[in-house]
């Protein structure tokens, strides 16, 4: 009883989860859209690459298949570059006539769309490329032209607003693309009618794109980091980066950053260019007040170097300071001060002479 209470709140609280699912996030394990005959999945091998999978492995071409494991929801693009890093192989390759990758020329793997559809219409033929299939919303889908050899801009679901083949005016629909979402990466537009951006894509799944970041290995021998099962690819097939609008609040947060440190080191920068300037001139002030003493010791026929009658005083001011017997040595080098003489506007007259009486 308590097992089966267990289980019905796991049904009950996955139930309360998915009705909580934003309406434009698409089933991430599961079909997105129907071909005329096949289903369409989103971007990801919704099993991964593991033991249960060593026999395709060893088709491919891996010598020791552990080598090629990769985890589930990571697209099919990144998966077939890891199993070629690994097992240093090269997928998609031809064998004489034999086709040798994950998916087939026209992008399928156990009739299941992943990426490409190219078998579905031709994708020579000018003009807008013909519909291919429909989302499971019933939003059209078609080929990656939108005009003669013109690839459409796109928002983060894979769509945009433009004319089509096959009604009038310009209408929501999705393009096949060859980097991931591939098809489709989420149900748009907007509830506001507008596209959609990377921002707006990754706010749709919340588990998904939540930055736990897996590192996977690329062709050039680097490792990249991956957000499974996260459909929002920048155009350079990278699903960690965030938004545009979060990208801009990030230039903003630097830039305040560089200019409150640069400001920092400026201030810095001025307090030590006058520590300086304080040392150079308490520098200046000692070599004068040396100087000052080497004369003096000249002049009363001393060494340079005879520090004999110097005491070495605490600097108080800019004139050198002497000890006693110094200061008398210079008193006594000195010319005598020559007799006092009267003022000469001074005029002093003889008086009378005056005799004592006797």
């Amino acid at each position: 009883r308590e097992l089966a209470s267990m289980l019905a709140f796991l049904l009950l609280a996955r139930a309360a989860a998915a009705a909580a699912r934003s309406p434009h996030a698409i089933p991430v394990r599961s079909a997105v859209g129907y071909t005329a005959e096949d289903p369409i999945w989103g971007p990801f091998f919704e099993g991964g690459l593991g033991e249960a999978q060593d026999e395709l492995l060893a088709v491919l071409g891996c010598a020791e298949p552990s080598d090629g494991y990769v985890p589930a929801g990571v697209d099919t693009r990144a998966t077939e570059e890891a199993v070629s890093a690994g097992c240093e192989i090269e997928l998609p390759r031809y064998e004489g006539s034999r086709y040798v990758a994950l998916l087939d020329e026209c992008g399928r793997h156990s009739s299941r769309f992943y990426e490409s559809l190219s078998c579905l219409y031709n994708s020579s033929r000018s003009g807008h490329s013909p519909r291919v299939g429909n989302t499971t919303t019933g939003t059209p889908i078609y080929g990656k032209y939108e005009a003669t050899d013109i690839l459409p801009e796109l928002d983060a679901c894979g769509a945009h607003f433009g004319p089509v083949p096959d009604s009038g005016g310009e209408t929501y629909h999705y393009h096949v693309s060859d980097s991931p979402p591939f098809v489709v990466g989420c149900f748009g537009p907007n509830d506001d009618g507008t596209l959609v951006t990377l921002s707006e894509c990754r706010s749709y799944y919340p588990d998904e794109c939540d930055g736990d970041l897996t590192r996977l290995a690329a062709l050039d021998g680097s490792v990249r980091n991956y957000d499974l099962w996260c459909p929002c690819f920048d155009a350079d097939g990278d699903n960690t980066r965030p938004g545009a609008d979060d990208d801009d609040d990030d230039d903003e947060r630097e830039f305040y950053f560089v200019l409150t440190l640069s400001l920092l080191v400026a201030l810095l920068g001025v307090y030590g260019l006058y520590k300086l300037g304080r040392c150079l001139a308490n520098r200046l002030r000692c070599c004068r007040r040396c100087l000052g003493r080497r004369r003096d010791r000249k002049a009363l026929g001393g060494d340079d170097d005879d520090d004999r009658h110097v005491i070495q005083l605490p600097n108080i001011g800019d004139g050198p300071w002497y000890s006693i017997e110094a200061q008398k040595l210079v008193a006594a080098a000195l010319p005598a001060p020559p007799p006092s003489r009267p003022n000469s506007a001074t005029v002093i007259s003889p008086g009378p002479a005056v005799h004592p009486e006797v």
